[in-house]
């Protein structure tokens, strides 16, 4: 199931577990939007690009807007599911889910509602792991928080230049250290009043799938680090 969020819409889920795929998960927390509002906000399934198409295809998708005739602001979003080096093991979780969202100052201009434009990509990362934490056994998630190592998130770095060529190409950062996994994600950010691509969120997430990874084996493992440095867990 959790893989499955990655990239699909679920037809069914247990109760408080979200029905995907990932980026629109994470497209409803970006918006900023109040729970009052929420209802007023449409976010369709995610575009996903397929990977074998590359991040050069997901490189040139666009996210777009409409408001209906009932009021309603309908968006669109895309996705690219990033898979994992080979070489650093067998795991099938996404080494990120990169979403290209509407952002919360277009959602306030396009329905006159106050949103909180200052919620970063960290925000659905900690959800991540709160919906891995849902979907493990009991006490898998007891023996992790007794005996395991937590997760640290990090704010937000931000693409350079603030490009998105270069944020596509730019890697969710998560380091292992001897007191937790540091997940810090890169995002791009164009407000309304950007001359590029205006009203926009961009976001390389943690997965559920690759949460549940860290929690139940991961954040287990003994600590080997090279030689006093931190172990890179993905780049």
């Amino acid at each position: 199931m959790a893989l499955k969020l990655e990239r699909e819409q679920l037809t069914t889920s247990p109760a408080g577990i979200p029905s995907g795929p990932w980026c629109k998960v994470a497209g409803g927390i970006i918006s900023g939007i109040s729970s009052k509002d929420a209802a007023k906000l449409e976010i369709e399934a995610c575009k996903l690009v397929p990977t074998e198409a590359g991040l050069h295809e997901f490189e040139h998708q666009h996210t777009n807007y409409t408001v209906s005739s009932t009021g309603e602001l309908d968006v669109t979003c895309f996705s690219y599911v990033e898979p994992q080096d080979p070489t650093q093991g067998k795991a099938m979780s996404a080494k990120s889910v990169d979403c290209k969202m509407v952002d919360a100052t277009r959602v306030a201009q396009q329905l006159g509602v106050k949103t909180d434009s200052t919620i970063q990509c960290l925000e659905v990362n900690k959800k991540a792991v709160e919906i891995a934490k849902q979907l493990l056994p009991s006490a898998v998630v007891q023996k992790y928080e007794t005996n395991g190592r937590p997760f640290c998130f990090k704010d937000d770095a931000a693409a350079p230049l603030n490009i998105g060529p270069l944020w596509v190409n730019k890697p969710i950062k998560l380091v292992a250290t001897d007191s937790c996994l540091e997940v810090t994600s890169t995002k791009l950010v164009s407000d309304i009043h950007s001359l590029i691509f205006p009203g926009n969120h961009y976001c390389k997430l943690l997965s559920p799938a690759r949460a549940m990874d860290w929690i139940v084996t991961g954040s287990l493992d003994p600590y080997n680090p090279c030689n006093g440095c931190a172990e890179t867990i993905q780049v």
